[in-house]
């Protein structure tokens, strides 16, 4: 379906507003907004159009500038005091453009000159619903990005507690340029202060045993290269004082980029007691 397409579908989804004459082309826009638009609400002069706008809240406004009783510019005007959003559009004689000067300051969005065709109010119209439908479609991405930000607010407390419960080690690797981000427990297990060892993905493959670093590698790149969910493995990490340590390491990559390359991974550790191991 073309852009022009969906936005003329959106367009019969709307609630429209015509404030004007009900004859010459008041009656053909009239005429072409029956067949084009969900509802539509008609007023004679502006301070009709006021109360029906109030009490219908429309999704679009087409009105005549010079009407009696209250004008256009005065009706858009007050409309605007209550919305600052809603399309309005307005339609004059070609000998009254200079009634257009002031709708601009307040926020038109749309003209078009009289006569005109049905083409050319339709094409107004069609700019209008893709306005709106854009705009909807904005709003529901930024609804479900707070959705989903929220949702990850609550598994990023949830993680919170169970690291800090199950006293794990955290580790998080950006794959780009190997830089890494260790919590305290990491680096407490191995024995140093959080700011002892060096941040990057080298520093990690230089404490591992050397009878460990070959599988543990294979398991990683598996991994990295999507043939696994998970990244999991038990191997010896060099503590400080040059004993081995036994862990658990469990990771995901968390970020690909287009092309499905691993950019961020992140990943947990828990030292395994060595009467466990024994056990094993």
């Amino acid at each position: 379906m073309t852009e022009q397409s969906q936005d003329r579908e959106y367009l019969k989804r709307l609630r429209v507003l015509h404030v004007g004459s009900a004859v010459g082309s008041g009656a053909r826009c009239h005429q072409l907004l029956t067949r084009h638009v969900s509802s539509l609400v008609t007023a004679a002069n502006g301070a009709e159009g006021l109360r029906a706008y109030a009490e219908q809240r429309p999704d679009l406004v087409i009105t005549d500038i010079r009407m009696p009783v209250m004008d256009g510019v005065a009706m858009i005007r007050e409309i605007r005091k209550q919305d600052r959003s809603v399309p309005i559009m307005v339609m004059t004689e070609q000998d009254q453009a200079n009634d257009l000067l002031p709708c601009f300051s307040l926020g038109v969005d749309k003209y078009v000159v009289k006569p005109l065709s049905s083409e050319t109010l339709l094409n107004a119209l069609t700019a209008c619903a893709h306005h709106l439908r854009v705009e909807a479609q904005l709003f529901e991405t930024l609804s479900e990005s707070r959705i989903r930000q929220q949702e990850l607010i609550e598994k990023h407390e949830q993680l919170e507690l169970l690291i800090e419960g199950g006293q794990l080690g955290t580790w998080s690797w950006q794959i780009g340029d190997g830089r890494t981000l260790l919590n305290e427990r990491y680096s407490a297990i191995l024995g140093y202060q959080s700011d002892e060892l060096i941040p990057t993905v080298d520093t990690w493959y230089d404490l591992i045993h050397p009878d460990d670093v070959a599988s543990t590698r294979a398991i990683m790149d598996d991994h990295l290269s999507g043939k696994t969910p998970l990244y999991s493995t038990e191997h010896r990490l060099r503590h400080k004082s040059g004993r081995w340590v036994w862990v658990h390491d469990v990771g995901q990559v968390l970020r690909r980029d287009a092309m499905g390359a691993p950019m961020q991974a992140f990943g947990i550790i828990l030292d395994i007691p060595e009467s466990v191991k024994i056990h094993q």
